[in-house]
C-alpha cells in the first residue's frame, strides 16, 4: 500500500527529545507513513540517537548546510513529499500511538476544501531530569471564517495538512522580519485559512512537552512576529479591521479586540449619543438607499442593556417601523425584552428570539432562522458567533445589525425606506 501521509520533524540540536517524537511515528497503528527529518545544522551529535531509525526505507535525512530556521526547512521538506498528506510534528512532542490511523481515516472523508485536520492537545510539564509533573488536556474547536481563527489566538495541533493546499499558496512564508523562524504555524495557517477550511477532530492526538528549552520560552523574537503575523493577515484578507492587542500572563501578546476599519466610499461609522440623532438619520437613510453598510459602535465597552439604551433613538427606528425582527443573542429573552417598548411604538414585529452563542454551529443557527419569517436580524452575542449569524443571515439576503460593541456591521441588504402610514 503507499504511503498517505508523510511526517515532517525539523529539528536543531534535540538529540535529547528528538528520539521520543520519532519513536511515536514508528509505534503508530498506521503503518503506511513516511518520515522527513530536517537537520536544521545542528552541532549535538544526534545522530546515534536515531541512527537505528535511518536504517527503515521510510526515514529520510534532509541536512541544511546552514541554520534556516522553521518555515524554510519546512519548504525544503514540502520540495520532496510525495504523499497527499503532511502532518508536522515538532521535535519535543509526540503522538498518540493511534493518532496517523484517525487523522488519514479522516482525511479520506473530506472534500477538497478541507486543507487542515487538526484534535485536542495534552500538554505536560517536564521537571529539569525530564520527567512528567503533571499534565492537562487542551481541548480544541472548529472555527468558521478566518476571524474568528484570528479572535481565538490559538494554536492548532496536530497541523494535519492536503499537500496540494500548501503547494497552491506557495508553501511556508518567510517575509517576514525574522524570514519564518518564529511562529511558523501561524503565519501559514493565516495563508490557508482565507481559501480552506479547518476541520476539528474532537479526540487527544498530540502531546506537547513544556520544558526550559522550549523556543517559546527561549525568544522573544516570537512575541514581536506575533504583532506582525496578525496585521499582515488583516492586510492582506481587505484591510477590514485593525487588531487592539494586549498583553496576558506569562507576558504574551494576544488580539483583544478587531476594530471595523469603515472606508469613505459607503461604509460609515457613527458613535451613537444624544447629539448625534441627526447625522445618525442621514447616515442610517443614506446606507439604506444606497444598499451600503452602516457601523453601529457604542462609546466603551457596556452589556447589551446598555447598548440597547444607547440604540433608543426614534429616527432610528422610524427607518426600521413596520419590519421583521429576529434577535440573536446570547442573552435572547432579556436582550429582546428591552426592545419591547420601541417594537410597540413603531410597530416593528418581534418575530423570533433565540440563544446564540460560540458554541452555537452553523446547522444549528439555519434550523432557528428557518422557523420564523424576518426581514432584520439583530445581533449582540460573542464575537466568533456574531461572524456566523452575518455569513448565514447575508446568504439569506436579510439585513443584519449588530450592536455588540467595537463590532462591524450593519445595516445592509435590500431594504427600502419605510413610511409611516398616519
Amino acid at each position: 500500500m503507499m504511503a498517505k501521509v508523510t511526517v515532517v520533524i525539523p529539528f536543531f540540536n534535540r538529540k535529547n527529545l528528538l528520539p521520543k517524537a520519532i519513536r511515536s511515528v514508528f509505534r503508530q497503528t498506521y503503518q503506511d507513513w513516511k518520515l522527513i527529518l530536517v537537520d536544521d545544522c545542528s552541532t549535538d551529535d544526534y545522530l546515534p540517537a536515531i541512527e537505528q531509525h535511518l536504517n527503515d526505507p521510510r526515514v529520510r535525512l534532509i541536512r541544511n548546510t546552514k541554520n534556516l530556521g522553521q518555515s524554510k526547512s519546512l519548504n525544503n521538506a514540502l520540495e520532496i513529499v510525495d504523499t497527499p498528506f503532511l502532518v508536522q510534528l515538532d521535535s519535543d512532542d509526540w503522538y498518540y500511538s493511534s493518532t496517523l490511523e484517525i487523522l488519514v481515516k479522516e482525511a479520506e472523508k473530506q472534500p477538497n476544501d478541507v486543507a487542515v485536520i487538526c484534535g485536542n492537545l495534552k500538554v505536560v510539564w517536564e521537571d529539569s531530569v525530564g520527567k512528567i509533573i503533571r499534565g492537562k488536556l487542551k481541548r480544541g474547536r472548529p472555527f468558521t471564517d478566518r476571524y474568528e481563527f484570528l479572535m481565538a489566538n490559538t494554536n492548532i495541533v496536530p497541523r494535519f495538512y492536503r499537500t496540494s493546499a500548501l503547494r497552491k499558496i506557495g508553501g511556508w512564508p518567510t517575509n517576514d522580519p525574522y524570514e519564518g523562524r518564529y511562529r511558523e504555524d501561524m503565519l501559514i495557517l493565516y495563508r490557508l485559512i482565507p481559501h480552506f477550511r479547518f476541520h476539528w477532530i474532537n479526540k487527544p492526538l498530540y502531546i506537547q512537552r513544556v520544558h526550559g528549552n522550549n523556543l517559546t520560552n527561549r525568544n522573544r523574537q516570537l512575541q514581536k512576529t506575533v504583532e506582525w503575523s496578525v496585521n499582515d493577515a488583516l492586510s492582506r484578507w481587505g484591510n477590514e479591521y485593525k487588531a487592539n492587542f494586549c498583553i496576558v500572563r506569562g507576558g504574551w501578546k494576544k488580539v483583544r479586540k478587531l476594530i471595523p476599519i469603515l472606508h469613505k466610499k459607503g461604509r460609515y461609522l457613527l458613535k451613537i449619543n444624544p447629539l448625534s440623532a441627526d447625522e445618525m438619520r442621514r447616515l442610517v437613510r443614506s446606507s439604506i438607499q444606497n444598499k451600503t453598510s452602516l457601523c453601529l459602535t457604542s462609546l466603551a465597552n457596556v452589556n447589551a442593556r446598555e447598548e440597547a439604551i444607547l440604540l433608543k433613538n426614534s429616527r432610528f427606528w422610524k427607518l426600521l417601523e413596520g419590519k421583521k425582527i429576529v434577535f440573536l443573542s446570547k442573552w435572547s429573552e432579556g436582550f429582546a425584552n428591552q426592545f419591547k417598548p420601541i417594537s410597540k411604538r413603531w410597530n416593528i414585529r418581534i418575530s423570533g428570539k433565540f440563544p446564540v452563542s460560540d458554541k452555537t454551529s452553523a446547522s444549528e443557527l439555519v434550523t432557528m432562522l428557518n422557523k420564523v419569517k424576518y426581514d432584520i436580524a439583530f445581533v449582540s452575542t460573542d464575537f466568533n458567533a456574531v461572524n456566523l449569524c452575518k455569513i448565514i443571515t447575508n446568504k439569506h439576503n436579510k439585513i443584519v445589525v449588530d450592536i455588540k460593541d467595537g463590532m462591524q456591521l450593519v445595516v445592509k441588504g435590500k431594504l427600502s425606506l419605510p413610511t409611516r402610514k398616519r
